[in-house]
């Protein structure tokens, strides 16, 4: 799994989310917030991982709220110990698919 960029959203106390850090419209890295350069924004109010590039939004399961983007965040298996707080990519899942308002832009 060496040289990927995953987002990981804790989304409850046991359980951790690891997304492809890379938006699928326009390849826009959307983390690690490290101190690189990032396009990738959580936006707490409405639960999704948003590109600030042109707009496209994720849910916290990789799946698309909101275009331009045509499709999900690829989704990696994790191994999460909630006593330690530490997680472990484990192997790649299927890419997320699109919501209801998938195709939906400003």
């Amino acid at each position: 799994m060496s040289g990927i960029k995953v987002v990981l959203i804790r989304t409850s106390a046991s359980n951790v989310v690891a997304l492809l850090a890379v938006c699928p419209h326009q390849q826009y890295d959307l983390g690690p917030l490290d101190g690189d350069q990032h396009w990738g924004k959580w936006v707490e109010s409405k639960g999704v991982l948003q590109c600030m590039a042109h707009g496209s939004q994720f849910a916290a399961d990789g799946s698309l709220v909101r275009g331009p983007a045509g499709v999900g965040l690829t989704r990696f298996a994790v191994t999460f110990d909630a006593a330690t707080g530490k997680g472990r990519v484990t192997g790649k899942m299927a890419a997320a698919t699109g919501g209801a308002d998938a195709g939906a832009t400003d």
